[in-house]
Parts: structure tokens; C-alpha cells; sequence
């Protein structure tokens, strides 16, 4: 061990009296004008790299072999989550006992808080993001700046097709062939579940996978278990399609076209818990080629998300203006499987479709 020890320190003496001398020779040379400037860049890389070669002679002496890590451990370890810090929070008009008490299982790697039109993340953790650990919340002035968002674009598509020569309700008329459908005429067309929390298990269909589609569903006064039963949570990742009845579609006429609801939690001080779905899409007659309305709620982009508005402010109403399709037979929920979970067991994970509801659908007798 001493021999070693010796031989260590000799050895370092030796690399940094060479590295010395060639940093006083640059200080030196560096003041003559005749050297070239490529010369100094060589002779102080090289004493730099003298330098960095000693460091090792200065840590520890346990161990000389590199350190070797499993591969699922190491990713394991790079998606550790970071330690929650309540007292930043609690720099916030956000409640932390409010929050711990309704989260699941585990605290979330970040928050974000969208406070009217202001989007705040804490402690916030890139290297989790995007694994089911973000706990989105909203404030009442944050959906209220979402549907306004929403009705100025509307509008604003309003007011391009009238100076194209349109002329509000009458951008799309019906044949005589035609007829209109119901708010609720449409079926399911394919449920894909997504994940539980545990990223392994696909979470559970519910016994009566039909009865949760159809509503909106807003009643305060059901119990957990009753309220259960009116919604259909699609997983981590998971997504619900949903087709026009009787070969009927949905028409882009005046205003908003469709309204998907999602039944958005709200904690005791008024603050409102979401879990985000995009939204696609399709002309039909086949489910292809969806086209996606603008979501990333990570990056603060909500006017395009299902999940964003309570089902008793109205849902979230989608205009097919601006998208470049005029009829759709088909429309893609699909869960960004980056929400944390609430409390209350699994099979509750993702989005919680609550119902949609067809405002310009037609079909032909």
C-alpha cells in the first residue's frame, strides 16, 4: 500500500512540474509577438491535459476499476424521482396538504400549475416528465383563459369563412337527403386500454363497457362508487375511438362541431386536478389519417387537450374550422400517459371519458 502511495505521489509531482513549466512557457511566449497564436493553443492544451491526468492520483485508492452497472438499474437510478419540496409549493396558493392527501401512493415528480394564464412547474424533474408522475392543476381563471382561447378562434374561423363568401349557419347546408342526428348518436367503435401505474399490468374493461360513454355525467350527489360507473378510464396511454352512427358525420357548420367531457376533479379549495387525452380526427370510411388538435399540456399548450375543462363548464368543444376537413365519421381519445394518479385503487388510471356529444351531425336517409 505504500510502495503504491509513493508511486502515486511521484508520479503526480512529476505530471504537474511538466504541466507548470509549460504554462510559464506559454505566459512567457504568449508576450512575443513572432509566436503564432496555433503554437499557445498546443502548449496550453497540452498542460491542461497534464493536469487532468494527475487528478485520478488524488481520489480515493479503494478501487481502480471502473464502476459497472446493471442496465435496468441504471435506469432505474436516471428515473429516481426527485425529492418532493412541499415548502416550494407552499410558496404557491396551492394547498400541499390538499395535495398529499389526494394524490396515490407516491408523490409526483413535478407539478404543474397553470394560475390563469401563467403555467408554473415545481420541482420539476426532466428525466421523469412524461412517466405518469406530473400532477397537472389548474386554477379557475386558467379554464376560464382555455375556453376563451377556444371562442376567439372559433370566431376568428367564423369570421374568415364569412369574408370567403360563407355565411355562418349556412357554411354547410343539408341535402334533402339528409337529416340531422342526435347529440348522443354515436357508438364504440374500439377501446385499446392502456396501463395501470405499474407500467406492466393493462388496466381492467369494466363488466358494462358501454353504459360509462354515454351522458354527460355531472351529478355531485353520486357516491365514489356510483360516480365509477358513469366514466371509463382508458389507461396510461390508452384511447377510445368513437364512430358516427348510422353512417351519419359530423359537419363543420357554425360554432363548435363537438364536445368531448372528461369528468376533471376538483379539489376542496377550488383548484381543479386534470388528466389530459389528445384528440383526433378522421373523415372515414375507414379510421385513418386523423388529424390531431393541438395538446402538449407539458409545454403549456391545452386549447387542443380533452380533459381541460370540468363537464359542468361545458367539456371541451372542438371546431373542425381550421383543421382542412369538413365531415368526420370518427374520433381518437387517446390518454398522453403522463398524468399522476389519484387515490383510489387501479383500474382508475388515464383519462376518464366521460361522454361526448354531436352538435353538427348528420347522416343520409
Amino acid at each position: 500500500m505504500f510502495t503504491r502511495f509513493f508511486y502515486k505521489l511521484i508520479t503526480c509531482l512529476a505530471l504537474f512540474t511538466v504541466a507548470a513549466a509549460l504554462m510559464s512557457t506559454s505566459s512567457e511566449i504568449s508576450q512575443a509577438s513572432s509566436v503564432s497564436s496555433p503554437l499557445l493553443t498546443y502548449i496550453q492544451t497540452q498542460s491542461d491535459h497534464l493536469i487532468e491526468a494527475a487528478r485520478p492520483y488524488f481520489q480515493s485508492s479503494e478501487s481502480t476499476e471502473p464502476v459497472k452497472i446493471n442496465a435496468s438499474v441504471a435506469a432505474t437510478q436516471s428515473r429516481a424521482r426527485t425529492p418532493v419540496n412541499w415548502d416550494e409549493v407552499a410558496d404557491s396558493d396551492l394547498d400541499p396538504d390538499e395535495i398529499e392527501a389526494t394524490i396515490k401512493d407516491s408523490d409526483p415528480s413535478s407539478i404543474v400549475y397553470f394560475k390563469g394564464t401563467t403555467r408554473n412547474q415545481y420541482f420539476p424533474n426532466p428525466g421523469t416528465v412524461g412517466d405518469g408522475t406530473t400532477l397537472f392543476i389548474s386554477d379557475k381563471a386558467a379554464v376560464d383563459a382555455i375556453k376563451d382561447e377556444r371562442l376567439k378562434e372559433m370566431e376568428n374561423n367564423l369570421a374568415i369563412l364569412e369574408r370567403n363568401g360563407g355565411s355562418g349557419a349556412n357554411a354547410f347546408q343539408k341535402a334533402n337527403t339528409q337529416r340531422d342526428l342526435a347529440e348522443s348518436d354515436y357508438e364504440l367503435f374500439q377501446l385499446s386500454p392502456g396501463l395501470r401505474d405499474d407500467r406492466t399490468t393493462i388496466i381492467d374493461e369494466p363488466a358494462d363497457i358501454h353504459r360509462p360513454i354515454y351522458g354527460p355525467d355531472s351529478d355531485t350527489s353520486l357516491s365514489e362508487a356510483e360516480a365509477r360507473l358513469t366514466v371509463l378510464s382508458l389507461g396510461h396511454g390508452g384511447e377510445i375511438l368513437l364512430k358516427v352512427q348510422e353512417k351519419g358525420f359530423i359537419t363543420d357548420s357554425e360554432g363548435f362541431d363537438f364536445t368531448i367531457y372528461e369528468n376533471v376533479f376538483r379539489y376542496g379549495s377550488g383548484k381543479i386536478y386534470q388528466e389530459f387525452a389528445k384528440v383526433g380526427i378522421s373523415a372515414g370510411p375507414t379510421p385513418t389519417n386523423f388529424y390531431w388538435f393541438s395538446c402538449n399540456p407539458a409545454g403549456g399548450i391545452l386549447k387542443g387537450c380533452a380533459g381541460a375543462v370540468p363537464t359542468d363548464e361545458g367539456g371541451d368543444q372542438f371546431d373542425l374550422a381550421g383543421t382542412g376537413i369538413s365531415e368526420v365519421r370518427f374520433i381518437k381519445i387517446k390518454d398522453l400517459g403522463i398524468n399522476k394518479n389519484m387515490k383510489g385503487g387501479t383500474n382508475k388510471e388515464g383519462f376518464d371519458f366521460d361522454a361526448g356529444r354531436l352538435t353538427h351531425a348528420i347522416t343520409n336517409d
